[in-house]
């Protein structure tokens, strides 16, 4: 979009002839040299394998890996549920290691020094298929397409060069017919000009004799003439990938396209009048020229580029060393306080492992059983009766915003956060709008449950601990409504004690766990 922007700017038609002349901003084929390049190619090749070397757990090597996070009832959407439901245990196997061969396959593509008009585009077609199953199947925010769209670094020219020659083997040149007196024609001219990357498409003006000229028109070979909404589509197919990106297109917008192409040329004159557009008078365009000290600013400016791009690199590399679990704590250097600010400040972090060493095996959300004035047991994150059970859950249906945010207001240490949630929870009934909704106690749990072993589908050691409780002082209920039931002890999430939960029966369990395994921090 910047280029198509650019192009408009510094290039501007002014006659039929113009439009046959193929303007490319200097950016479009002059070779550009940077070491952003090497820093974020090394950066994407060093995410997959510090992916691969810190999964290092028993669960990974057992291939029971893709078992317990299709078993994450709050990250997983609903395609994951149906598949862990169809899915045969040896199956699941065979995918946890194929991940894993294929996060190792992706890092030696990027980086072979050999035969990278070939390896470069199979780590990017693996990373689409690896980030494209995560993003499908678990809600783990932008991340997963991220990951994709940064792929698009990895492919060098000659590999477009290969694609350009392939693609153009199907298509045709084809002669575009545009209506001389028409200001929209021109200015689509324009873009289609800019958008025809292969060259296929020559611009003529209609003839000026002809009465009531189509809007566009095309001249197949050995073909009939098209025009109007038929031929607008014919020319969007004849665009790079048009022939595939327009069917898709065409669904998504629920037939919208088609229609816009359709009506486009009956339009004419009064979107020329909204756009306020016209024709050039005919002339030559301005062409601006570099000056020296214009040339002088831009030396400067690329030496403090590539400055900045050292330094980040320096910091990325120290950041390496001491977020990755694979390096021994003798190895995991101190940084100065200015370079871990440079690397906190824009999130940079650059400790990858996904699940590693090993996955999460236990899953857990926050459920809150609230009374409202009237008497109604609500929980005011899903507006409906409170679900204090995980263990009969298919997917909890969470953004990755508000999983992380369960996840993390359930630690001790972010205790000083839960009054914020105190207050949004008492004034829910304002954010509602309906006075009944006003809460006069509620009790906040963290659910928790172990996933089901290999094998099975049923969770187990399904557990409730209260970490925010509130009743209104001086509440009496109304005529007809029972008491507030006495508040539940408030205890540490973090680790499991008999006295620290219940289940829905009431049995209680116990037994130690870790902290770091039940922060439920699955890493970049």
């Amino acid at each position: 979009m910047d280029a198509l922007l650019r192009s408009f700017r510094e290039h501007k038609e002014q006659t039929w002839e113009d439009l046959n002349h193929r303007f490319r901003p200097a950016d479009k084929f002059e070779l550009e040299v940077s070491a952003v390049y090497l820093l974020a190619t090394v950066n994407i090749a060093l995410i997959y394998f510090f992916n691969v070397v810190n999964k290092s757990g028993h669960i990974w090597r057992t291939g029971m890996t893709v078992h317990y996070v299709l078993h994450l009832d709050r990250m997983v959407t609903g395609l994951a549920v149906f598949f862990r439901e169809w899915m045969p245990l040896w199956f699941t196997r065979i995918i946890s290691w194929a991940v894993l061969s294929l996060e190792a396959l992706i890092c030696a593509w990027i980086l072979s020094p050999y035969g990278r008009r070939y390896t470069r585009p199979f780590a990017m077609v693996g990373m689409h298929v690896l980030h494209g199953l995560f993003g499908t199947m678990f809600r783990l925010g932008p991340f997963s397409w991220f990951m994709i769209c940064w792929s698009y670094l990895l492919p060098r020219p000659e590999t477009w060069a290969d694609l350009a020659t392939w693609y153009k083997k199907k298509a045709h040149p084809v002669e575009v017919i545009l209506d001389r007196s028409s200001p929209l024609a021109f200015a689509v001219g324009r873009l289609l000009a800019r958008l025809d990357g292969l060259d296929l498409l020559t611009f003529t003006p209609s003839d000026p004799e002809k009465a009531n000229p189509p809007f566009i028109a095309l001249t197949l070979p050995n073909g009939p003439e098209l025009q109007d909404g038929a031929a607008l589509r014919r020319v969007v197919r004849l665009l790079p990938a048009g022939r595939f990106i327009y069917p898709i297109a065409s669904v998504l917008t629920l037939g919208v396209l088609p229609l816009v192409l359709s009506m486009l040329p009956s339009r004419r004159e009064s979107l020329a009048r909204f756009f306020g557009l016209t024709l050039a008078a005919q002339g030559t365009a301005l062409i601006k020229a570099d000056t020296p000290f214009g040339l002088r600013l831009a030396g400067a400016r690329i030496t403090a580029r590539e400055t900045l791009i050292a330094y980040l690199a320096t910091c990325a590399v120290f950041q390496v060393f001491i977020e990755n679990k694979c390096f021994p704590p003798q190895l995991k250097p101190k940084m100065p306080p200015y370079m871990a600010a440079t690397v906190a400040y824009p999130r940079m972090f650059q400790g990858w492992g996904m699940f590693a060493a090993n996955p999460i095996t236990d899953d857990g959300s926050v459920s809150i059983d609230a009374i409202t004035i009237d008497g109604r047991h609500i929980d005011p994150f899903t507006g409906e009766a409170p679900d204090l059970d995980l263990s009969d859950a298919r997917g909890l249906g969470l953004g990755q915003i508000r999983q992380d945010y369960f996840n993390r207001i359930r630690l001790d240490r972010n205790k000083v956060y839960r009054d914020g949630l105190k207050d949004y929870l008492l004034r829910w009934h304002k954010e509602t709008g309906n006075p009944n909704d006003e809460l006069v106690a509620f009790d906040v749990y963290w659910l928790r449950d172990q996933c089901p072993p290999p094998g099975q589908a049923k969770p187990t050691n399904h557990q409730r601990q209260a970490i925010l409780t509130y009743r209104k002082p001086g509440y009496r209920p109304a005529a007809g409504l029972p008491p507030l039931p006495p508040a539940p002890k408030v205890v540490s999430a973090e680790g499991r004690t008999p006295e620290s939960f219940t289940d829905r029966d009431g049995d209680a369990h116990g037994g130690p766990t870790s902290e770091k395994r039940q922060s439920g921090d699955a890493g970049k």
